[in-house]
């Protein structure tokens, strides 16, 4: 009888051990298939960067590997949208540090400004996020060319001219009055300006009377040859 109660004793201790050893593979085959996040670490969206135009598919790379992990989540939603409304583009169960989070195929939407998140669920139900905003979608519309201003530019300010002043710049030119002397009139005649006006005046009337004579003789003649 004893025999019998000493081989049952053994057979439970038995079994008690063999759950033991069960149980602790099992949790050592966990702890091996979920990889610890590395301590102290903190989420980022490496890229695409703030403002960066998109096409096609885009790698989202960052990191995701924080105390506490449980799964991440990356969305988009529209920059001007203020209900702060989030689509999703896929979950992740891997903590990530420094690497490709996702793949985001942006022609699925319309062309567009777009902000992007990473949120990272943790086992306490709480949640850590990051975002990029200002992602330019453009697949279908041409991307703009971004001219930044150059190094070491700086404003120059030009004096300011008054509306009276301006107006006084531009009326006086034109009513800017030149006045042109006139030559004044001699007060005398000279002598030898009379002499010459006597002289011409009479050349004049001996020409005149110059040319009846030959006509009145050219007439005389003309008359006898016709008697």
């Amino acid at each position: 009888m004893r025999q019998i109660i000493w081989l049952i004793l053994i057979l439970i201790l038995g079994a008690g051990v063999a759950g033991a050893a069960a149980r602790a593979a099992s949790a050592v085959s966990l702890d091996q298939a979920m990889p610890t996040p590395t301590q102290g670490s903190e989420i980022a969206i490496d890229s695409p960067k703030a403002g960066q135009a998109l096409q096609g598919s885009v790698a989202v790379m960052g990191s995701s590997a924080v105390e506490g992990f449980r799964m991440a989540e990356v969305s988009f939603g529209y920059a001007s949208d203020q209900t702060h409304t989030w689509f999703l583009i896929s979950q992740v169960y891997q903590p990530m540090s420094s690497g490709a989070l996702v793949t985001w195929d942006t022609t699925t939407i319309s062309d567009g400004d777009y902000n992007l998140k990473l949120a990272v669920i943790l086992q306490d139900g709480s949640q850590k996020s990051v975002q990029v905003r200002g992602l330019r979608v453009r697949n279908y519309t041409p991307v703009e060319t971004m001219t930044p201003a150059p190094p070491g530019a700086t404003a120059t300010l030009l004096p300011t001219v008054t509306a009276a002043a301006r107006l006084s710049s531009e009326i006086a030119p034109a009513a800017t009055l030149r006045l042109t002397p006139t030559p004044g009139v001699p007060a005398q005649i000279s002598r030898s300006q009379v002499y010459l006006s006597l002289g011409e005046g009479a050349l004049f009337v001996f020409g005149v009377f110059a040319a009846l004579g030959v006509y009145q003789l050219l007439r005389s003649v003309f008359h006898r040859g016709a008697g």
